[in-house]
């Protein structure tokens, strides 16, 4: 009987055992895995880790050397970010309904801007006067000058006849996904640019002196 307690005694024990190293598996296995190109996590697609972080095999390590390499970390970091997203306040559109007129003043209208010719009527800053089709300026009524990141652009809007615009809408709402090829496509968000292209900001200058404050967005090339 002695040796019988002895044995389940010794038994209980194992299983005890068993329980606190199945259990300390269990809690090692959990450990969740580092991001890629952090510290001890395995190296990004293209070999390399984060800032301060170099790829040893197929693991990053802490390394000194903060020269080339990181560099390279951060093209690479920003090359998986994704296009650029600018951040800007555009000018808002003055008008509840109808053309915004901009020439030695601005006004609004439902029929034609008071100045005829002289004046730019815009339709619309972006698509959200256009019940989200898109907001187009004709090729002939200006030249966009983009830049590659997110300062400022130009919109050097035409001059037709010794400074009369010639009755060419400034802007106007498009229809389908895209305004035609070559024309200049406003917005204030990446998505509401085709594809390849974000969002940037432009200051516009030109013919119509009361519109040469604005600030308005338009889809550039990535």
């Amino acid at each position: 009987m002695l040796g019988s307690r002895a044995s389940l005694a010794g038994l209980v024990g194992i299983s005890a055992v068993g329980i606190v190293v199945v259990a300390f598996a269990a809690c090692v296995g959990g450990k969740p895995t580092p991001d890629p190109g952090t510290l001890d996590g395995p190296c990004l697609s293209n070999g390399q880790c984060n800032a301060g972080l170099s790829c040893n095999g197929s693991t990053c390590e802490i390394t000194d050397d903060a020269g080339v390499s990181d560099a390279n970390v951060d093209d690479a970091a920003d090359a998986e970010a994704g296009p650029r997203q600018c951040t800007f306040q555009p000018t808002t559109f003055p008008c509840p309904q109808g053309a915004a007129c901009y020439g030695a003043a601005q006004g609004c209208s439902l029929t034609g801007c008071p100045g005829g010719d002289t004046d730019f009527a815009w339709a619309c800053f972006g698509p959200n006067q256009c019940g989200n089709t898109p907001c187009c300026i004709p090729d002939a009524a200006a030249t966009l000058t983009p830049t590659p990141d997110c300062s400022q652009g130009g919109l050097q809007m035409a001059f037709v006849d010794g400074g009369v615009f010639g009755g060419i809408p400034a802007s106007v709402c498009g229809s389908g996904l895209a305004c035609p090829s070559g024309d200049i496509q406003l917005c204030q968000f990446n998505t509401q640019c085709p594809k390849g292209t974000v969002c940037s900001p432009v200051k516009v200058s030109g013919s119509g002196a009361s519109a040469s404050k604005l600030l308005v967005g338009a889809c550039v090339p990535e």
